[in-house]
């Protein structure tokens, strides 16, 4: 398992996409509330928009709650 969040976050989306845009997108499709909030892909030369902290939030708490051990084990 990736030591640090961000990879973990990638492995756990890894069907989805593995950039910040293709996982806020599929993100998107699982909760279509936050569909209108999608910013449009980022410019390299412009800076990442507020707006893609909520997708990262809900990317951390997805693959928190995927990576957590069952009550079976």
């Amino acid at each position: 398992m990736p030591e640090n969040i961000e990879g973990e976050v990638k492995e756990v989306f890894a069907e989805s996409g593995t950039t910040k845009q293709e996982i806020a997108l599929a993100i998107s499709r699982w909760f279509p509330e936050l569909e209108g909030r999608l910013p449009d892909p980022r410019k390299p030369w412009k800076p990442e928009a507020e707006r893609m902290s909520i997708f990262d939030a809900v990317s951390f708490a997805l693959t928190a709650f995927r990576t957590l051990p069952s009550e079976e084990e």
